[in-house]
């Protein structure tokens, strides 16, 4: 179930940031502060709009600050939002000899697992690169909250995750994460993640109280290879501690 948990927080952090370094790139070239901005962008999957009401931004000294960021799927539909983003250390002289750090409040995102499993967003994000990023970058986002929406199984499960901070940082495809993740009628649980190059992601979570068994039942009915037990139960309360 922890794994779950990684599963929206993961693509939440990676879709609020992504539209934030694609107005990012945008700025640069730009000199009007305090003024809406709106630029879309052309995704594998689609048209994808980003709007900030406002923005700051200082080239020199490699600083550059949103407030009202929107982000919209091709179908004109919210993917994230967020009061403020700011971007600090993108001095180009400096290249990676810098640390990329990113400061987020207000982060709404919607994760959406399509009927074949496979994650909405992922056919908006840029191609990975084949070489990893030299820059080591650090994101901190407060006040997050996210809709995870699964059509897997042929119906509509949603529920909403929240967290009142989260901390991933990193070098290349190497990232540590770490957060206290609340899930609807679930309870609390303690997150630190950690992807290692040839290792894969390893997750440990903490909780005084955690019920599953709303969820259990519900990715039991999804997943086909649950073991038979598990596919056939019907618990009342499991309550992880």
């Amino acid at each position: 179930m922890l794994g779950r948990s990684a599963v929206v927080v993961g693509p939440m952090v990676g879709l609020f940031v992504w539209g934030g370094a694609y107005l990012g790139e945008c700025l640069l070239y730009l000199e009007a502060p305090e003024a809406p901005l709106e630029v879309s962008v052309q995704s594998p999957g689609g048209l994808v709009a980003a709007r900030a009401e406002r923005y700051v931004i200082d080239v020199a000294q490699g600083f550059i600050q949103l407030s009202g960021v929107t982000i919209h799927d091709p179908n004109g539909q919210l993917l994230a939002s967020g009061r403020q983003l700011q971007i600090t250390n993108l001095v180009p002289r400096f290249g990676s000899h810098q640390v990329i750090r990113v400061r987020g409040d207000g982060v709404f995102a919607v994760v959406e697992r399509l009927p074949g499993g496979r994650l909405a967003v992922q056919d908006l994000l840029p191609p990975s690169t084949k070489e990893p990023s030299t820059t080591p970058f650090e994101v901190q986002l407060t006040d997050l909250k996210a809709k995870f929406v699964d059509r897997l199984g042929g119906g509509i499960w949603r529920r909403w995750v929240t967290s009142p901070a989260l901390t991933i940082a990193g070098l290349g495809d190497d990232w540590t994460l770490s957060s206290s993740v609340k899930v609807q009628s679930s309870g609390v649980v303690s997150i630190t993640a950690q992807r290692v190059a040839q290792q894969g992601v390893q997750i440990v979570g903490q909780t005084s109280g955690l019920e599953i068994a709303e969820l259990l039942r519900h990715f039991a009915a999804v997943t086909p290879d649950m073991p038979a037990e598990l596919q056939a139960a019907r618990y009342q309360s499991i309550v992880v501690r």
